[in-house]
């Protein structure tokens, strides 16, 4: 299983450890604000300042050294680093990286829809920002990576993982939020939000995630959806998603959140 610590460590293999461990703190944070739709300004501009120290840090025209504080970042990417060629780096990486952070950033700093506890937050911009945020991860992830496809895989799949805002993770266990959903429907929901470990649940964990609902409730619920193709597994050696039971638990995602939205709305 691919761990925080794992993306650090590989970062750091050609960029500096604090601000590989700087750019996934930021990112991890990112991804809790936006599972509750209250993404903080700060929080964004601080990952696309890390961005722009990494790039500094790779700059042989600054010797390894770079800002701790970045006054202007914006400035940074649009006049230096958009043209600028450095180490380790491709230009056509370094290119993309730079223009997708300024994206980003000019969200963060001209849109003024990302501020803490709004009522409506611009959900397509928090996607964006989340999207962005994640392919620049994934691309400095590949350039350091000297690990096997397969180990590298999982780091990419780790930082992939989508957000579910009616998921929160509680005392080391996946609690689904929402309450109107059936038994099946839940079992799917903690499935998925395991897929991209690609390893299996047991059914102590699942009893666990799912101690709101009876045992017998719970059971009868497993054996439905292995009937159904949903989940493959038994109580043994625990239980996965088949890609039928991820379009599912995708599709349950896309409901709620729709109807959510509908709420939401005057």
């Amino acid at each position: 299983m691919a761990t925080n610590e794992d993306i650090v460590k590989i970062l750091s293999h050609i960029f500096p450890q604090e601000i590989s461990k700087d750019l996934v703190n930021y990112f991890l944070q990112i991804r809790k604000e936006i599972q509750t739709c209250e993404l903080e300004k700060s929080t964004v501009g601080k990952f696309v300042e890390t961005v722009v120290q990494l790039l500094q840090s790779l700059d042989t025209h600054r010797c390894g050294k770079y800002d701790k504080s970045v006054k202007d970042v914006d400035g940074q990417l649009r006049n230096v680093y958009e043209s600028r060629e450095i180490s380790n780096l491709p230009n056509d990486s370094r290119i993309a990286i730079v223009r997708i952070a300024r994206a980003i950033y000019c969200l963060r700093s001209k849109r003024g829809i990302i501020h803490k506890n709004e009522i409506d937050p611009n959900i397509f911009d928090l996607q964006f920002i989340y999207a962005a945020t994640q392919w620049i991860l994934t691309e400095l992830i590949r350039i350091a990576a000297d690990i096997p496809i397969k180990e590298s895989k999982k780091l990419v799949e780790h930082v992939q993982k989508p957000v579910i805002p009616i998921i929160e993770t509680i005392l080391g266990r996946p609690l689904v939020l929402d309450d109107s959903l059936t038994t099946k429907e839940e079992i799917l929901l903690v499935l998925y939000e395991r897929y991209d470990k690609e390893e299996t649940v047991s059914r102590s964990e699942l009893g666990k995630a799912m101690d709101r609902k009876s045992a017998s409730s719970v059971s009868k619920a497993l054996r439905e959806l292995w009937d159904e193709r949903l989940i493959e597994g038994n109580s043994k050696d625990g239980y996965q998603l088949t890609l039928l039971g991820v379009k599912k638990a995708q599709s349950i995602i896309k409901t709620i959140t729709e109807r959510e939205s509908l709420d939401e709305q005057p």
